[in-house]
C-alpha cells in the first residue's frame, strides 16, 4: 500500500489496481517526493529576444509546448515585475498540452470558447497557438476566479480575448457556436495529490459520482456551443476512469462524438486509455511517468451536417471596431463584434482592448491599455524604473517620478515591460495602479 500516508485509503486502493504495480510505485514515490515541477510558458509577442535566449539556452523545454520551459527551482515570482507585465505564465506543464493539441488539429481562423477558464492558463494557451484572425471567449462562473481569470487575460495582452463571468449554459442560450470548445471541467482533483495536500483532505469516494455527472452536464452544455464539424476538448485534473474514460464513452454514445486522436512522442510518457469503455486514444499525464502533475486529455470532433455551409461567425478580418459598453472603450477585432452582440447580456469583465473611461472631463485609460500588445512605444511617454521602484508600484504605493517626467498620464517602465500608469500632476504623480491588482504580500530582502 501507499507510501505516502495522507493519501486517502480507497483512492490509494482504487489507484493502484487501475495503474498496476510499475506505474503504481511511480506515482507514489512522486506524491511522496512533495515537490511539484515547476514550469513556466513564455509570451512571446512581448518578452524580448535576449530573455528568450536566456530560456532557451539554460532551461529544458516542456516537449509538447514551444514556449513552455522547466525551471531548476521556484523563484519568488511575486517579486518579478515580468510576470506582473504578463511575459510569461506560470502553468503546470501538463496543462500546455493544450498548445500540442490546438497547432495540430486547427489549420485556419477560428473562434474559441473555453468555458471552464479560470485561471487563464489554457485560455492564454489558445491566444498564444491559435492562427492569426482567430479569436477566444473565456468564462468562469465564479465571480472571484472570474476577476482573476480576467486579471491574467488582460495581463497576456492579446487583442482577441473576450472575457464573462457566466455559466455553460448561459453560453449555449447565447446561441452562439464556436469552431472549438474547451472544457477543463471541475473534478475530484486527484491528479493534484502531490502539490496540494488541501485536495487530499476533501476527497471523498461519493463526490467521484457527482462530479461525472457535473462532467457530462457541462459536456452538453458545451456540445451545444459547437457547430458541426467543430472540436471539443475534454480534460480534468483527475485520475479515476469514471471521470475520464466513463465520460468519454458517454459522449460518443449520447452526444455522436468522434474521438480524434493527436501525434505525440512515445518518449514523453503520456499514458493511454486504462478502461475498457474507451478504446480510443485519449491523454493521460500521471506524476512519476511524466514530469507534471495528473491531467486527462480527449479530443473530440461533432460530425459535419450533410449540407454544412460556412461555419455560424467565421473569425477573419484584421480591421477594429469601437464599442462602448458600461462606459468603458474597447477596440475589438472585427470578428469579435459579432460575438459581442450576441454576447452583450453576459457580465463581460474585458474584451478586446480596453480603451477608457470618462469621468468628468477627464478621459482615463484603461489599465489593460498599458499591458497590450497592440500598443504603440509612442502612444505614451514612459518612464523607466529600477527594480525596487517597480515592485513599490505594483504595491500601488506613491513613488517619486523624475524631475523632467512628462505631465499627465506615463507608462511605468522596467527593463522594457510595460507595467501600467501614472498621472504626472507636477508636484506629486498619481499611482493609477488597480487596487484590487496590487501586491499583497511584503518587502523581501533584495
Amino acid at each position: 500500500m501507499s507510501k505516502t500516508s495522507d493519501l486517502p485509503a480507497a483512492f490509494a486502493a482504487y489507484t493502484e489496481s487501475l495503474l498496476g504495480d510499475d506505474l503504481w510505485t511511480a506515482f507514489d514515490d512522486a506524491c511522496a517526493e512533495g515537490k511539484a515541477p515547476v514550469s513556466i510558458r513564455i509570451n512571446r509577442q512581448k518578452m524580448s529576444a535576449d530573455d528568450v535566449a536566456y530560456y532557451e539556452s539554460t532551461c529544458e523545454r516542456v516537449p509538447w509546448c514551444s514556449e513552455g520551459f522547466y525551471l531548476a527551482e521556484r523563484p519568488r515570482f511575486t517579486d518579478d515585475p515580468r510576470l506582473h507585465a504578463g511575459h510569461y505564465y506560470v502553468q503546470e506543464a501538463a496543462s500546455m498540452f493544450l498548445d500540442k493539441v490546438l497547432r495540430d488539429v486547427v489549420d485556419g481562423p477560428v473562434a474559441l470558447l473555453d468555458m471552464c477558464a479560470a485561471p487563464g492558463g489554457k485560455t492564454t494557451v489558445a491566444l498564444a497557438a491559435l492562427p492569426k484572425g482567430s479569436i477566444v471567449c473565456a468564462g468562469e462562473p465564479d465571480g472571484l476566479r472570474a476577476q482573476i481569470l480576467a486579471e491574467n487575460i488582460q495581463k497576456w495582452g492579446a487583442p482577441n480575448a473576450f472575457v464573462a463571468k457566466a455559466w455553460p449554459k448561459e453560453w449555449a442560450r447565447s446561441k452562439c457556436t464556436f469552431d472549438v470548445v474547451v472544457c477543463d471541467v471541475p473534478c475530484s482533483g486527484e491528479g493534484m495529490f502531490r502539490k496540494d495536500p488541501n485536495a487530499r483532505r476533501e476527497w471523498k469516494a461519493d463526490n467521484v459520482k457527482q462530479l461525472q455527472q457535473t462532467g457530462r452536464d457541462i459536456l452538453t452544455e458545451a456540445w451545444r456551443c459547437l457547430r458541426p464539424g467543430g472540436i471539443l476538448v475534454y480534460s480534468t485534473c483527475t485520475i479515476n476512469t469514471a471521470e475520464n474514460e466513463e465520460n468519454v464513452a458517454w459522449a460518443v454514445d449520447e452526444l455522436g462524438a468522434e474521438v480524434v486522436p493527436v501525434s505525440v512522442n512515445p518518449e514523453w510518457g503520456i499514458l493511454g486509455s486504462m478502461s475498457d469503455v474507451c478504446p480510443w486514444q485519449i491523454y493521460r499525464f500521471l506524476p512519476g511517468a511524466t514530469r507534471t502533475e495528473g491531467l486527462f486529455v480527449a479530443v473530440m470532433r461533432k460530425a459535419p451536417q450533410a449540407l454544412q455551409g460556412a461555419p455560424y461567425m467565421v473569425a477573419r478580418g484584421g480591421s477594429f471596431n469601437k464599442v462602448v459598453h458600461e462606459d468603458i472603450t474597447y477596440l475589438l477585432p472585427e470578428a469579435l463584434v459579432a460575438y459581442y452582440k450576441r454576447l452583450a447580456r453576459l457580465n463581460i469583465l474585458t474584451m478586446g482592448v480596453p480603451q477608457h473611461t470618462i469621468k468628468g472631463k477627464d478621459r482615463l485609460p484603461c489599465h489593460a491599455l498599458a499591458l497590450s500588445t497592440t500598443l504603440s512605444a509612442d502612444d505614451y511617454p514612459t518612464v523607466e524604473v529600477d527594480e525596487p521602484t517597480a515592485l513599490n508600484y505594483l504595491r500601488r504605493e506613491a513613488i517619486t517620478l523624475p524631475a523632467d517626467a512628462p505631465r499627465g498620464y506615463v507608462l511605468i517602465t522596467h527593463r522594457g515591460a510595460r507595467l501600467g500608469f501614472m498621472k504626472n500632476l507636477g508636484n506629486r504623480a498619481n499611482n493609477c495602479y488597480p487596487l484590487q491588482w496590487r501586491i499583497k504580500s511584503p518587502h523581501s530582502p533584495h
